[in-house]
This record gives C-alpha cells, structure tokens and sequence, in this order.
C-alpha cells in the first residue's frame, strides 16, 4: 500500500510474478482516505467480488487501474532461468524484467555490482512467450479478459508496428483506454494539468496489434472454461454468455493445448529454458518469427 510518491516510483516496471494484491483490502479498514487500486484482470475480478460481499469496500476505491495482460509466470519461472544462467539466487540483489530501452530484457544486478542478461534478443520475443507456455498460473489458462475491462483506465505497452515491422510508440509510450466517466474525469485531469501527453490512435491499431491474444483470452480460453465448467471444476465466473465457437476454434484450442505440454514437467522445463538462454536458443526464437509469418 504506497502512501508516498518515491514508494509508488519504486513499484514501477513489470514483475513477473505470481502478487497477492488483494491480501491488502484488509488494511483499507482502518485506512483514512480513499485509494487508486492497480491490478491485472484476474486482481480486478477479485475486487469486484469482495466488493460484492463487503459493499463498504466500495468507499474506499477512487478509481481502478487495470494492466493488459496475457498470462503470468509462476515463480518458479524466474529461479530456473537464474539456474540456467549459473546465477546463484543468494547473489542477486534485483532482478529487472524490462531493463533497459523498450520493451527491454530480463536482468540481474548481483551483489558483487555485475548485470546480467538472462536471455536474447527482447523481452518479448527472447523470453517471455516461452515462458508463458512452460510456466502459465493455472487460473490464467481459464482468463477470458486481456485489457482489464472492468477497470476504470486501462494501461499496457503499446504492441503497435508501422509497415516495415517497427514500432510506432517505443520510448516510454503506453496505451491507456478509457472505459468509465471515473476513467475519463482522471485522465481530464491529469491531462489540464500538463502532466500526461495523450495522443489518440485509431481503435483498429490497437485491436491489430491485440488481436492474437484476444483471441486466445475470447475463444480459446473460453472454451477450455466451458469445458471444465461442464466437468464440474471450480472456475471462474465472468457472469457473461461466452461466444459461440466455430469449427476452426475448436482445432486451434487443441493446438494451443499441445504448446502447455511440458508445463507439468520440472525435467522439460528446465531443459526447454537452458536451450533459450543458450545461443542455439536463438533458432527457436527465429523459428517462431517464420510460423507467425506463416499463419
């Protein structure tokens, strides 16, 4: 719970991993004033359900503040890549999973004042959608909500190219949606007080550069949802009438299934991250380029 400015400057960056955000709405009890609440979508879910069953919580949230989000890692996830990279966790002293220019990599500082890079090439492409596929939170896997929309702004990075392949809005950009009149007064303001630069982009750059994720949180994650829904499994319930699915859906949900194989396999997880912090690793990332391509 930051109270001062330095405390909230401290938070900044992504961390990837797993953050019980809301063990904190207990100190909002005795908690004079009111607060801006930040979260991914699966926090914000959370929250709308305490709300629900403690309706005097409702008092003490100024605004919501969602982050975009295609799944979180588990812990584990960031110890096996130290492991591959014979860093030793006693000698770290902070590990950074944006450091240096956007989108940046992940770094560790160690004790005895060295970096360390624990990947090539970017976050995105040299790390973390693998990552995501041998170490997913299992909640993620049944997320249908990729741009927390039941927040009141929504923050993310800005996955936007031009025509050549480039990034439109690198260099400490972010895109922020607008989704309640608390949402639209905020930013009004912040904006009045020269204190924000916001630019408008059509709504279909933004869906464009969305579209791969949205799809697997709408349809792909909504199936597998309404599956173990009918198993009778303990899921998550958006208290939404789920798509109707093609065909095509269907085959493409297997697909991805196949792609979380070795996600319950310590031998395989560890195996599959030594080869992408190695050199030959970078096969798999250019291999990855080329199936994108071609699909």
């Amino acid at each position: 719970l930051a109270r001062k400015s330095d405390e909230i400057l401290e938070s900044a960056q992504s961390k990837y991993s797993v953050s019980p955000v809301n063990s904190l709405l207990k100190k909002l009890d005795g908690f004079d004033g009111k607060v801006a609440y930040v979260g991914l979508p699966c926090h914000i879910h959370g929250l709308k359900k305490a709300i629900s069953l403690k309706r005097k919580l409702k008092g003490k949230i100024y605004i919501i503040i969602g982050l975009l989000c295609s799944t979180n890692v588990e812990e584990i996830s960031t110890k096996d890549m130290l492991w591959a990279s014979k860093i030793k966790e006693q000698d770290v002293k902070k590990i950074e999973f944006r450091k240096g220019d956007w989108p940046g990599k992940i770094g560790v500082k160690v004790k005895n004042g060295t970096q360390k890079e624990l990947h090539h090439l970017s976050h995105k492409e040299g790390a973390f959608v693998f990552l995501t596929r041998l170490y997913p939170c299992n909640r993620c896997l049944y997320c249908i909500d990729a741009s927390s929309e039941f927040a009141d702004i929504s923050v993310g990075d800005p996955w936007i190219k031009d025509e050549k392949g480039n990034y439109k809005y690198s260099g400490g950009w972010s895109v922020v949606i607008e989704r309640t009149n608390k949402g639209k007064e905020v930013l009004s303001h912040i904006k009045s007080k020269n204190k924000l630069i916001l630019k408008q982009i059509p709504e279909n750059e933004l869906f464009e550069s969305n579209k791969t994720v949205l799809y697997i949180k709408k349809k792909t994650n909504s199936i597998r949802l309404n599956r173990a829904k009918k198993r009778g499994k303990v899921v998550p319930n958006y208290h939404i009438k789920l798509p109707n699915f093609t065909t095509k859906d269907f085959i493409n949900e297997r697909f991805y299934a196949l792609t979380l194989i070795f996600r319950k396999s310590r031998f395989f997880q560890r195996l599959i991250v030594k080869i992408l912090v190695s050199r030959p690793g970078l096969l798999l990332i250019y291999l990855k380029r080329i199936i994108k391509k071609l699909t």
